[in-house]
């Protein structure tokens, strides 16, 4: 506790430490005793930073989904509690528009982001923040940018048949391809009408996107196409 006499309405307090909560007491003082106190309680700011606080971001995929994201501070005793704000950025394939997602009041200089999509590219910043509040200036880190690894795609899409020209065709899987498409298995089972027994078995595999299949008048066929990557079949 400190206290001090002035002749003025205002008082400069001095030898404070950043964001200290300090509680102060006025009293009106004249020759006949002292006043009842007025009181206040306020808590130092943090002063603008001089360079970037959140340094030495690191980033490692975890897997398809996840991405670990590590970072350091620049080391001030003087500095207030820190937490710290992981944002990630990245196109929604379904709407083609940006999202943003925020993990808040993280207290470790480490984070898994989990929850991602395979192979789509992300941009990640970090920003330190008091328990204050948000510091003004250069409080948040460069942007980083990391692309998950593959994964199996999903399903092809819009499957048709032409009976014509036995001409099978199909489109990549859309927002799951989850990676680069290898190839594809075609797989196709054939019987006779009206009867039961398996005719012809085949299995395909193809880049292409279409295929004429070796099947006869009067077969009656099921058909599947699976998708690949580096990873597998989905």
């Amino acid at each position: 506790m400190k206290d001090e006499f002035v002749n003025d309405s205002s008082y400069n307090v001095t030898d404070i430490k950043p964001c200290g909560k300090y509680n102060f007491g006025l009293y009106a003082v004249n020759e006949q005793g002292c006043s009842n106190v007025t009181k206040k309680e306020a808590t130092a700011l943090e002063a603008e930073p001089r360079e970037k606080i959140v340094i030495n971001v690191k980033k490692t995929e975890v897997n398809s989904t996840s991405v670990n994201v590590s970072w350091s501070e620049i080391n001030n005793p003087e500095r207030c509690p820190m937490t710290y704000t992981v944002t990630h950025n990245y196109t929604d394939c379904s709407t083609n528009k940006e999202k943003t997602v925020n993990e808040t009041n993280l207290q470790q200089a480490s984070y898994v982001i989990m929850e991602l999509e395979p192979y789509t590219m992300y941009s990640i910043t970090i920003s330190a923040n008091t328990t204050e509040g948000g510091l003004p200036g250069k409080s948040t880190s460069d942007m980083q940018h990391v692309t998950t690894t593959e994964d199996v795609p999903g399903p092809p899409q819009n499957i048709l048949y032409n009976d014509a020209e036995k001409l099978l065709t199909w489109e990549m899987p859309d927002c799951e391809r989850n990676g680069i498409i290898t190839n594809y298995l075609v797989e196709y089972k054939c019987h006779e009408r009206d009867r039961e027994a398996i005719i012809y078995d085949g299995t395909n595999n193809t880049l292409e996107t279409s295929m004429t299949l070796a099947i006869k008048a009067f077969w009656n066929c099921s058909v599947s196409i699976t998708a690949s990557t580096k990873i597998g079949h989905g």
